[in-house]
């Protein structure tokens, strides 16, 4: 028989493990804040609450910021093409 698991969470990866593999398979990125915000750029430093952005685009702001995974609507990460 095979091993059972006590709980969901030792299933699940981490938010920052998420998105570490997300930026291995490609960029630029983009993905909605759950209050509704948009964001397409590039993901910096991935730390283990939050990860640093740098918007793209000619209107962008030349420093990156710093989102929380917790403000992040895992389910919207897609790759800009």
């Amino acid at each position: 028989m095979g091993r059972r698991v006590k709980n969901n969470e030792s299933q699940m990866k981490s938010h920052g493990k998420l998105i570490e593999e997300f930026v291995y398979l490609g960029c630029p990125h983009s993905f909605n804040l759950k209050n509704g915000e948009d964001y397409g750029g590039y993901i910096l430093e991935i730390g283990e609450k939050s990860f640093e952005f740098i918007s793209s685009g000619p209107l962008a702001p030349e420093d990156p910021i710093t989102i929380e995974y917790s403000s992040v609507d895992f389910k919207s990460l897609v790759f800009i093409r």
